[in-house]
């Protein structure tokens, strides 16, 4: 941002003045610019600074859109003297030698807009801002060729920003607040900017015709994860095959539908997301080779949420069986701005790795069929390996394998409801706090009163001594073995996998199970089959496939032999813990 139009913000104070600055900032701009072109069906008929009456009238006679929400705005909120006088005054003689001595011009001003509105999203734009880093690495995406580029979502007025003077931009949305800063921007800049108020999937706005109008290119950063309530099956315009469980598809659908190249940020869940709907909109695009590229991206980018982004392009003219997986998500591609907000840093290398189209330490190449066997998942973390995991894999083709589910028996609980009745069942339920450093199950466990369709699906995940628990969901990889003298009606809980040996299986021996589950090389690899954003978890199809060395003999022995050590070493700690709280206290009692 400008540094003049950044000392002129400062004039305004915390709180609703301080959210409301680049308004302020937009409208008097605007004011001024009536003022000296008096070219407008709004006349300013008085000379000096605009009172709070002046403003509201002219958002009455230019923004009409933004008239429901004039409470919202709070005009009357400014009406206050400082040292340096009236703010109105103030900030309207500031920017009115600026721009007459042509220190800065309106497009300076209109291209700051979003800029302020971003810098201010910690306190009232976060669910709408999008940084400018990330509207940059969408700009660097753009065909050489593309000239119309459509912006839908919230994301509309930043995405805008960011594009060179000599592009025709076209933005659609509802938010009002930012459609008044894309109208001041359409007035104030000499870039190409078309408005429409109006929900671009419900209701979109750019139709003539032949239909709905094609632009060269879409780009956009539309609400991330929000599950949609209502699907219209009825569309007019045909966008919607799917049925799917949240927004990204229609998002994306509806993009298509305008262009042939989308360049979108989606959450990284809809990456491995296996709904019906999605499943079948990831075929489809594979299948006409659409998919171009999939770059994810480092954490806390953005200021509203934690939630981790990843990029897609889909560019029908691709039209390849294959896909580049781009993982940026690294240190390298990230600078801190605070404790809980990163910026994204050398979009360079991304753009260069992306031309390359090949593989590289951050980026791999994969087919379709490659895609469609790890079940549609477009997560770039399944496909571009850390030196971790090519270490692991490196040791995994040095021994036969065999799949986990047929190694043992998988069994994976089911939440189970306490009912409290006089035919109730009890059961003692083992979670995670059950288990203890040396991987046992020490704890008492929780009691569960199970009316008898529950009870009867709570005996199909009653453990057994011998039994492997592998926590799937949340701690990844913990694990225990139930011991011998287990109560009779003890279950696992629901983010746990028993592991069972039973007649059918190979497996011999649970301690050898237990001890490779408990290894570097296999903890590496369950975090690599792992799914999910906040709510991380192991998908039962991922696990059953679960690679495991089928072991000689001499190698299960001492297996079993690291498993005795690892628990008597357990047992000095405890013992040594146990002094350490007997000293603690010692002194006081002596």
């Amino acid at each position: 941002m400008d540094q003049r139009i950044q000392q002129l913000v400062k004039q305004f104070s915390l709180g609703d003045q301080q959210r409301l600055a680049p308004f302020y900032m937009g409208l008097i701009c605007y004011y001024i610019y009536l003022q000296t072109e008096n070219n407008s069906p709004f006349l300013i008929e008085k000379e000096g600074p605009p009172s709070h009456e002046d403003l509201e009238r002219l958002i009455e006679s230019e923004f009409s859109f933004f008239q429901v929400e004039m409470g919202d705005f709070n005009l009357s909120g400014l009406a206050f003297d400082t040292p340096k006088g009236d703010l109105l005054s103030s900030v309207y003689n500031n920017l009115s030698q600026l721009l007459h001595t042509k220190a800065i011009t309106y497009d300076v001003v209109a291209d700051s807009l979003p800029e302020m509105v971003e810098s201010l999203s910690a306190t009232q734009w976060n669910d709408s801002t999008t940084p400018k880093e990330l509207c940059t690495l969408l700009n660097s995406l753009l065909p050489e060729a593309a000239n119309s580029i459509y912006c839908p979502y919230s994301s509309s007025p930043f995405v805008a920003a960011s594009l060179s003077e000599n592009k025709l931009v076209f933005t659609e949305g509802l938010d009002r607040h930012l459609l008044l800063i894309l109208e001041l921007m359409k007035r104030l800049s000499s870039r190409a900017i078309n408005v429409a108020h109006s929900n671009p999937i419900n209701n979109p706005s750019y139709v003539d015709a032949t239909g709905l109008v094609k632009f060269d290119a879409s780009l956009a950063f539309p609400a991330i994860g929000r599950k949609v309530h209502e699907f219209k099956s009825n569309d007019v315009w045909g966008r919607f095959p799917e049925k799917a469980l949240t927004n990204e598809v229609y998002a994306l659908r509806h993009m298509l539908a305008q262009s042939d190249f989308v360049a979108c940020y989606v959450s990284n869940g809809f990456l491995f997301r296996s709904a019906a709907g999605e499943s079948q909109f990831k075929q489809d695009i594979l299948g006409r080779g659409w998919l171009k590229a999939v770059i994810a991206l480092p954490e806390k980018l953005l200021a509203s949420t934690n939630i981790p982004v990843s990029l897609i392009i889909l560019d029908k003219s691709h039209q390849k069986d294959e896909v580049i997986f781009i993982d940026a998500s690294g240190d390298k591609f990230k600078a801190k701005l605070g404790r809980n907000q990163n910026q994204l840093v050398n979009i360079p290398e991304i753009i260069t790795t992306l031309n390359s189209f090949s593989n590289t330490a951050i980026s791999s190449v994969k087919t379709a069929e490659d895609i469609a066997q790890n079940d549609l998942n477009w997560s770039s973390a399944r496909y571009v390996l850390t030196e971790e995991q090519i270490r692991v894999d490196a040791f995994l083709d040095k021994h036969e394998l065999e799949e986990l589910s047929s190694r043992c028996q998988i069994i994976r609980p089911q939440a189970i409801k306490h009912e409290e009745t006089s035919s109730s069942s009890e059961f003692i339920e083992f979670g995670i706090g059950d288990i203890d450093s040396t991987g046992s199950l020490t704890g008492n466990g929780r009691s569960i009163k199970a009316t008898l369709v529950n009870a009867t699906k709570a005996r199909k995940q009653l453990i057994r001594p011998g039994d492997v628990l592998l926590v799937c969901k949340g701690a990844i990889g913990k694990l225990a073995i139930v011991p011998d003298d287990i109560p009779e009606n003890s279950i696992a809980s629901q983010v746990f996998a028993i592991l069972r040996h039973n007649s059918g299986s190979i497996l011999t021996d649970p301690e050898v199970l237990f001890m490779y589950l408990s290894s570097s090389i296999a903890q590496a690899k369950l975090r690599s089959i792992t799914s999910g954003t906040t709510a991380l978890m192991i998908a039962s199809k991922a696990l059953s496939s679960f690679p495991v060395p089928v072991f000689s003999e001499e190698e299960e022995d001492k297996a079993k032999k690291a498993m005795d050590e690892r628990i008597s070493i357990q047992s000095q700690i405890r013992d040594l813990q146990d002094k350490i709280r007997v000293l603690e206290d010692q002194w006081l009692l002596d």
